[in-house]
């Protein structure tokens, strides 16, 4: 039996982080959400954090898919949410995952403060002089030594 929706349902970035004989381990998976963005500084690489699966509460038989990844010492996980990519400058464009990219890479090597302030700095200087449209959330969790 199907129940039909109505028309109520939410995004979602489910994340796990638990300690594995194997190291830290993290697992993860996303409902329509932004993808998260995993940091790995010693790299100077990141990563996408993005599994298949449509918002929640659109359909009861709806899978989500789950991913897991090792994690070390300084890595840093990004959460955001739809308010920054789709903010807009004065020419109407979006900031986009383009515009967290280049922040996340150009704020990398502060420490975890500044960082943060840093990608909430950029998205503030790209969309100065316009009205947000939606709420400007962020969460950076560092992961740290032994």
């Amino acid at each position: 039996m199907k129940i039909k929706s109505a028309g109520k349902y939410f995004t979602s970035f489910l994340l796990l982080i638990s300690p594995d004989p194997a190291g830290i381990k993290m697992s993860y998976a996303c409902a329509g959400h932004p993808p998260g963005i995993l940091l790995r500084p010693r790299q100077k690489k990141m990563y996408k954090l993005d599994t298949s699966g449509m918002f929640v509460g659109i359909d009861r038989d709806t899978l989500f898919g789950q991913k897991d990844v090792f994690l070390g010492s300084g890595e840093r996980i990004i959460l955001y949410t739809d308010g920054i990519p789709e903010s807009r400058n004065l020419k109407n464009e979006q900031y986009g995952q383009d515009g967290i990219c280049r922040s996340v890479m150009k704020n990398q090597n502060l420490g975890l403060k500044d960082f943060l302030n840093g990608l909430i700095s950029d998205v503030s200087v790209f969309s100065t002089g316009t009205l947000q449209g939606d709420d400007i959330t962020m969460l950076v969790i560092e992961i740290g030594s032994d």
